[in-house]
């Protein structure tokens, strides 16, 4: 650290001649040529005495102010000596404190004053009782002292009082302060009684009362009047001289005080003093190095000593400059300088848009014992609380509620905690420091506009952090890399020419060059680089890499300097054409040739080599974890080509490993960026861990917390330990019975037994061990192993009494704290989806290799200890993805980052389809034909192509791959027709039926080429050799455990035999999931991957992000941190319906949709539809034909109707296929003649009618049955009861009007519900009933009644189930209703204690149950799986209604009795 200079020459000098006492004591140092050390320090031990005497306190204070903190601390350190009976010094303290020290602005550090007063004893101990006593008499030797006044004590706390009436009343002891109000002195008790009413905070009124207690009126005023300057100034006045902080050039012949000469509890900050923090000074602590070596150049120095003249005066500081600029750097060294080093004493919090105010304030959690709750304050409330420091990052960033709970705490230094105990006043220390980045711009840096933390300007002391000139970086890379001194000048060059930040250029050389490079870089819209900008931290990072691995005197230094700009610079540009543009201005700088460049860029292979112990990948060698190979190597085996792309990439990667760098891999999916990580984790011989971030990823996912475990868990590990010290204290032949009891109480669950038998030895071992003499260093540890134990016996005994009957809790550590302690490598992939306050506890593993993160929701006070072998790695795709967005960027840039292009190379692709298909030894002819045929038809899908979902297709490398490593198998046993079935199944499943025979016709043209094709698609596929398989549209499918059967009323159309066929193919292959997308009609995940079932997630584009993101490889519980691999019959299906036409679709991403083998259904033909119709509902092929006309048209009059969105308004399949399944079920004509016509007329229009709200809507319905069915439907036939009633609704009516009324319950302007109701009430029928909004029930005064919901409460009881005002319902009850809906009418109940499946009415058949995510998406699929029916209630309610319809319904049903009847309210 730079040394600090102060000159006191002239300010002793004017001391000297105004004060006697000064003379006498600094006299002859003032005399003397220069001070000596020793002189230094007895100059300033009297200044420090000098600094307690009435006299002479505001003088040496404002005199001697900048060294005023080291004078202080002398003061403290000497008072705190004084014995309790001896408080003369203590005494003049507190009232220089008070008058002066605390109370003005001299720029001292309050915390050493504060600490001296809340922990010294009371100061009026001893006063106040009576007059000033004098003092005992001294003895000749001695000289004797003037006692300090009982009024300078009382004016002193009046001072501090004034100064902070809530901050004195915590810290100071007032116990006695009350005895001087039987003071002699009138002024004595005014101070005192004004002081009082200050700490009690009397108002006006009550203030008069206890005044008048004391004093007369005339007293009072004539006290006033006296006392009116007491809130004054005290200056002297005149101008005074004032040490000053000099060089050690300007140094000679002058008083100076050195660095060296403080106190160990004060350091210098440019000249600033700050005190150490107590509890490391007293451990002799200096803090942790800090991750970052400050240089001290001019601006640096500068914008610490802001910093630290900040920190003196306590107020909020906020850092504002450019990326890169060294903010958090400054804070971390000034926090590194004062013993906070510790993540424990700086606490750092990174901000995002989305961050929780509760993140930082706190909430209850869970302990190791059930049922126990206790409170974890935030980060935030940890500060306040314990005069931590706190610093947060990027507060332009930060929400709105962030900023609500900060207001308060910047303005009145007080943290409100909703829910928990009062407002928390900031203890003594506490100081929050924030940044917030600038950006750049060609009239210089501006701030992000649209931050909330606007609100929060008047609050902060602003530092405004630049980057350092061309000069400074000079210095700074000369002084931290000496060989680099010839060539710094170039670096510089290169640095400014890309970076973000504006440096001052303090020189003009080489401007024409850079005035050339820039040009050159701007052709490419350098400006429109990304979210990635270059940093200081960049360059030294390149310098660093350029220091280490560099032979100045080699020919190959440049190469190797231009590879290494490469990756810190280039390489996470997204566009070729910028890395291009950018290498070769880099070259250029260098004397490197545009085409030395080019090829560099573009043509560079680095070669690889694997040895026994190490692996080399290019200019880098890594050494391989001997200990792992054999486990890893047994492993399966991946293909991985070595293409330039990937050698290069891997080249990258193995850099960073082996200077621990982090690493973030950003690029398209299906790029490989995965992949290569794993590979390159394989020939390193390293565990890899891959966890899928999602927006639900919380920071207990990756670092652990409290969960509810099984009590063998917790008991495991103690048994282990203790069986380990038995056999070490004890002969294990002789205890094998005891040992064996052990282990049958273990694996028996007899967790009481065990405890006795282990608790017993204990006592036993720990008397054994004391009774031994002097112990031997094996025995004592042994000894302290015991004790350890005998602590975790207790702990586990109170665990297990509180677990019974409920679930045992643990602390369980997360994947990134026990890859970081064990030296495994760890992988987040789609980083960009976590929450900011999720990627908060990475910031600071960022920091550098040797930094580390601490478990504060464990209560840990010390860093988790960082394996050496421990490195990270974050995959995420481009923010133009669905649901992806940009990583902050403060977290961003402390990442190495690299772009991962597509693989379009023709050399690389062929190398890629030889590596897969090797065992097919095909010509390079072929190999160049489906390079081709990936090349063509990747161009027609940017231009021709459409899916599904009217969107152009994604094909990368992953859907080539998938095809690749299918035909590999050669499942067809002829290698054209497996290479067709491969392709087909990669390339065609996800168009729609204008793309499909575009690409199959590329697929014949590259891949089957000009052999036979009729020949080769022709013959049968021969089965497979070993197991039992069923064929299905010409494929091989596998057998499950139950016999096979053809399900019932499945009807095979052709369209339906086109979709199985493809689907059977990818079935087939037994290796890919499924994602079906088409129009509607067409704890469970891990059970199925364990056990190698078959599973199907309904409605895949209604769950959330985190159920999405944890099907993208193997499956990870973050409650259990447990990693799930897939059985080998495990198969996964999901569907959807296309986005954009159901409401609450959303379009699923491109990462996560090409991990799926996508089939796309489209419609069913209107022909098929009869045919379906005629089969499965068993009616006339006439009746069909006229039903699906009756549809077909309703959808060509869709356009009037508003109620339903999509093309199906009126009518939908599921509507059709109810309207069949009613004639199917009629019980209705017999032998007697019935009109059939007419009752499918009524049918349909009691079916369809009903879901439309306009009396016009309603008549098209009836136009169309007209139209289609030659029959007239009459209202007055159908919900009437007389001699014409319809035969459908006559039995309904007749039942309604036997039934007696409810009472209170009005039926005018009912009269056609209960026939509605009652229709609907038929088996696999829901009801859902639509009414405007106004009606209210006559109950609404009534009180609430809470229900708890139970499954028995009509569901399995066969009841019908009333849920009123749908619509206002949560999520997560609406979710459960999906499978209700269809017609198994079915439900599995997730929080059953074994989760069985339950069918109405006692039935029982499983069904997944997927997330929705609002309500929009559950109006149509109700208008589609429910029978809809819309009415107005004139002068009743609806709940009474269905009172009335129950009654009516339940005898007409002849199956299952369960009925789900929903209201909701239009808008």
């Amino acid at each position: 650290m730079e040394t600090d200079y102060w000159d006191v020459t002239n300010v002793l000098e004017e001391a000297v001649e105004k004060y006697e006492p000064i003379r006498k004591s600094l006299g002859p140092f003032v005399t003397a040529e220069e001070l000596s050390p020793q002189s230094r320090q007895d100059v300033l031990e009297i200044l420090s005495q000098h600094l307690l005497d009435p006299e002479l306190t505001e003088f040496v204070s404002e005199s001697f102010s900048p060294l005023l903190l080291e004078l202080v601390q002398r003061a403290v350190k000497r008072v705190s000596k004084e014995t309790h009976g001896h408080r003369y010094e203590h005494d003049r303290l507190f009232v220089a404190t008070g008058k002066h020290l605390l109370t003005n602005s001299y720029g001292v550090e309050r915390s050493p004053l504060l600490n001296h007063l809340s922990s010294s004893p009371s100061p009026f101990q001893g006063h106040g009782l009576s007059s000033d006593v004098p003092p005992k008499k001294k003895r000749k030797s001695q000289k004797p002292k003037r006692a300090t006044s009982d009024e300078d004590i009382v004016k002193a706390a009046l001072k501090l009082v004034q100064h902070d009436r809530n901050l004195m009343s915590a810290t100071v002891d007032w116990a006695n302060f009350a005895n001087f109000l039987s003071h002699d002195s009138k002024m004595v008790k005014w101070y005192t009684c004004q002081t009082l009413s200050l700490l009690n905070k009397l108002g006006e009124s009550e203030k008069d009362i206890f005044l008048l207690q004391h004093f007369t009126q005339k007293e009072i005023q004539q006290l006033s009047l006296c006392t009116a300057d007491v809130n004054g100034g005290n200056s002297t006045g005149g101008t005074k001289e004032v040490c000053t902080l000099t060089s050690l050039d300007a140094s000679s012949g002058r008083k100076i005080i050195q660095t060296q000469d403080l106190s160990p509890n004060v350091v210098s900050i440019s000249g600033v003093l700050l005190s150490m923090k107590q509890d490391k000074l007293s451990h002799g602590e200096k803090g942790v190095p800090s991750a970052h070596v400050i240089i001290p150049v001019q601006s640096t120095k500068t914008s610490l000593q802001n910093l630290a003249l900040a920190i003196v005066s306590g107020s909020p500081v906020l850092l504002e400059g450019p990326v890169g600029s060294g903010k958090t750097s400054y804070v971390e060294h000034i926090a590194n300088l004062t013993g906070r080093g510790n993540p424990c004493d700086l606490i750092k919090v990174q901000l995002g848009d989305q961050t929780d105010s509760k993140a930082l304030v706190g909430t209850y959690r869970c302990t190791e014992i059930p049922g126990e709750f206790v409170w974890q304050p935030g980060p935030l409330t940890q500060a306040v609380q314990e005069g931590k420091w706190i610093l947060l990052e990027d507060l332009d960033y930060a929400p709105m509620d962030v900023i609500s709970v900060l207001l308060p705490l910047l303005e009145s230094g007080s943290l409100t905690v909703p829910g928990h105990g009062d407002t928390i006043r900031a203890a003594p220390g506490f100081q929050i420091f924030a940044t917030q980045r600038l950006y750049s711009h060609d009239s210089g840096l501006y701030r992000q506009q649209s931050a909330h933390s606007a609100v929060l300007d008047h609050c902060w002391t602003k530092i405004r952090v630049n980057s350092l000139s061309k000069n400074e970086l000079y210095q700074v890379i000369v002084k931290l890399y000496p060989k680099l001194e010839t060539v710094a000048g170039k670096l510089l060059e290169i640095f400014l020419l890309l970076c973000a930040s504006y440096h001052e250029q303090e020189e003009e050389e080489g401007a024409v060059a850079m005035e050339t490079n820039t040009e050159l870089l701007e052709q490419t819209n350098w400006k429109q680089r990304g979210n990635r900008l270059v940093s200081t931290r960049d360059l030294l990072k390149w310098c660093d890499r350029v220091y280490q691995d560099q032979d100045f005197t080699t020919s190959q230094t440049a190469n190797m300097v231009l590879l290494e700009a490469l990756d810190c610079f280039t390489s996470c540009l997204p566009k070729p054409e910028m890395r291009l543009a950018a290498a070769q201005a880099i070259g250029a700088l260098i004397n490197i040739s545009r085409e030395q460049t080019q090829y560099f860029c573009q043509s560079y292979k680095p070669a690889i080599e694997v040895h026994p112990t190490s692996v080399r990948v290019g200019r880098i060698t890594l050494r391989k974890k001997v200990q792992e190979i054999a486990s890893l190597e047994s492993g399966d085996r991946s293909n991985f080509s070595f293409t330039r792309h990937s050698l290069v990439l891997l080249e990258r990667i193995a850099a960073c490993i082996f200077r621990t760098e982090p690493v973030l891999l950003v690029g398209e999916t299906g790029t490989g960026k995965t992949s290569t990580v794993q590979y390159l984790a394989k020939l390193a011989g390293q565990r890899l861990k891959v966890i899928n971030m999602n927006q639900q990823s919380d920071s207990t996912d990756l670092l652990g917390g409290y969960k509810p475990v099984d009590i063998r868990r917790l008991v495991a590990p103690v048994r282990e330990k203790f069986e380990q010290i038995f056999v070490k204290t004890f002969s294990r032949k002789q205890n094998l019975k005891f040992l064996g009891h052990i282990q049958k109480s273990f694996h028996g669950h007899q967790w009481q037994n065990l405890l006795k038998l282990m608790t017993h030895s204990t006592g036993a071992a720990v008397k054994k061990q004391k009774a031994i003499k002097n112990p031997s260093q094996e025995q004592q540890e042994i000894s302290k192993e015991w004790k350890r134990v005998s602590e975790k016996l207790n702990k586990l005994k109170l665990q297990i009494k509180h677990a019974e009957g409920a679930l045992a809790f643990t602390f369980v550590e997360g994947t990134l704290v026990r890859a970081l302690h064990d030296g495994d490598w760890i992988l987040l992939d789609e980083i960009n989806l976590a929450s900011a306050e999720t990627l908060e506890c990475l910031s600071s593993l960022l920091e550098g290799p040797n930094s580390s993160l601490m478990l504060m929701e464990k209560g840990d006070l010390q860093p988790v200890v960082r394996h050496p072998d421990f490195r990270l790695f974050a995959c995420m795709n481009p923010a133009t993805d669905i649901g992806k967005k940009e990583l902050p960027m403060g977290i961003r840039n402390r990442f190495t980052e690299f772009y991962v292009d597509e693989l379009v190379s023709p050399t690389d692709l062929q190398i890629l389809i030889c590596d897969y298909l090797k065992g097919f030894n095909l010509s390079a002819g072929r190999v160049q034909s489906i390079v081709s045929f990936y090349t063509s038809v990747r161009s027609l899908s940017k231009t021709k192509l459409m899916d599904g979902t009217g969107h152009h297709p994604h094909f990368s490398l992953r859907t080539l791959c998938r095809a690749l490593s299918y035909a590999a198998t050669n499942p067809c046993g002829i290698i054209p027709r497996s290479l067709y079935e491969s392709f087909c199944l990669s390339f065609l499943t996800q168009l729609d039926k204008a793309s499909c025979p575009m690409v199959r016709q590329l697929i014949l043209k590259y891949i089957v080429g000009k052999t036979s094709v009729k020949g080769i698609l022709g013959q049968p596929i021969p089965p497979p050799i070993n197991g039992d398989f069923t064929k299905v549209e010409g494929y091989w499918i596998a057998q499950g455990q139950k016999e096979p059967c053809k399900p019932k009323g499945y009807i095979l159309t052709q369209s339906v035999k086109g979709n199985l066929k493809m689907l059977a193919r990818i079935v087939s292959a037994r290796r890919f999931p499924v994602l079906l997308q088409g129009e509607t009609s067409v704890g469970v995940l891990v059970d199925a991957m364990r056990k190698g079932y078959w599973i199907i997630l309904d409605e895949l584009n209604l769950a959330p992000s985190d159920v999405l993101e944890a099907l993208n490889r193997e499956l990870f519980i973050p409650e259990t941190q447990e990693m799930v691999s897939a059985h080998p019959g495990f198969m996964l299906f999901a569907t959807q319906n296309p986005p954009g036409q159901y409401g609450g679709r959303k379009i699923l991403s491109r990462a996560f949709r090409n991990r799926f083998v996508e089939l796309h259904f489209d419609e069913i033909p209107s022909r098929e539809l009869e045919t379906i119709l005629h089969g499965r509902c068993a009616i006339p092929e006439s009746y069909s034909q006229k039903m699906v006309s009756v549809m077909l048209e309703l959808g060509l009059r869709r356009k009037g109707s508003g109620v339903f969105a999509g093309k199906q308004g009126f009518m939908t399949l599921r509507d059709l296929f109810r309207w069949a399944e009613r004639y199917h079920q009629s019980s209705l004509g017999g032998d007697t003649f019935h009109d059939w016509d007419q009752h499918i007329a009524d049918e349909g229009f009691l079916l369809l009618a009903g879901k439309v709200r306009r009396l016009e809507e309603r008549e098209v319905v009836k136009e169309v049955l007209q139209q289609k069915l030659k029959r007239t439907v009459n209202d007055g036939n159908l919900f009437s009861l007389h001699q014409d009633t319809s035969l459908v609704t006559k039995p309904i009516l007749e039942k309604v009007i036997n039934t007696p009324t409810p009472k209170g319950f009005e039926t005018s302007g009912l009269d056609r519900k209960p026939t509605s109701f009652s229709s609907s009430s038929r088996p696999s029928s829901q009801v859902r009933r639509a009414s405007p909004a106004g009606w209210r029930n006559r109950d609404d005064n009534k009180k609430l009644l809470v229900v708890r919901w139970t499954p028995s409460l009509g569901y399995e009881t066969g009841n019908p189930f009333l849920i009123d005002e749908i619509s206002l319902a949560d999520d997560s009850v609406l979710e459960r209703l999906n499978s209700v809906l269809e017609p198994e009418q079915s439900c599995c109940w997730q929080r059953r204690q074994r989760g069985e499946p339950r069918r109405c009415g006692g039935g029982r058949r499983p069904r997944w149950i997927p997330h929705y995510s609002n309500h929009e998406s559950w109006r149509r699929l109700w208008q589609e799986r429910g029978t809809t029916q819309s009415f107005c209630i004139l002068t009743s309610c609806k709940v009474k209604l269905m009172q009335l319809v129950a009654v009516a319904v339940l005898s007409l049903a002849k199956q299952s009795n369960f009925r789900l009847i929903c209201f909701y309210t239009v808008a």
